[in-house]
């Protein structure tokens, strides 16, 4: 392939970013999905302990639908992009989990939980990062 034409594939490393933006873009959106796929996996299967601290905080509707919302967002940033089926799907769920995580660091800040809202605000500049970087290779 001619790395100075764009083909219309939205992954191409010829297009904006290059190749290096397009690995930072698959290494940023695979550490998501690890990350989200495992807490969404937690809040669906908690250990007994954890379920404890958690129906103390959260009803369990609310865990479960984190978990699947968590699970999906996983499979949404990795499936279409590896199957090229609506690709566009992606950067649509980095947007979901940006609208998550800044609930998240609200909650974590509100009960004074600081080394949780700094991670969720970790997550949230990479998924910010994703949204903006998959957004810009579908235009």
């Amino acid at each position: 392939m001619n790395p100075t034409t764009n083909t219309g594939d939205a992954y191409d490393a010829s297009v904006r970013g290059g190749v290096w933006g397009n690995r930072l873009m698959w290494t940023l959106q695979i550490l998501l999905a690890l990350v989200f796929l495992a807490h969404g996996a937690m809040m669906l299967f908690p250990p007994a302990e954890i379920a404890k601290l958690m129906n103390q905080e959260l009803p369990r509707w609310f865990q479960l639908f984190i978990g699947i919302s968590e699970v999906l967002a996983a499979v949404g940033l990795t499936l279409p992009a590896i199957t090229g089926v609506q690709r566009r799907l992606v950067a649509w769920a980095a947007v979901g989990l940006v609208i998550v995580m800044v609930c998240a660091t609200i909650f974590h800040l509100r009960r004074g939980e600081y080394s949780s809202a700094a991670t969720t605000l970790v997550l949230l500049a990479m998924a910010t990062a994703v949204a903006r970087g998959r957004y810009q290779r579908e235009k």
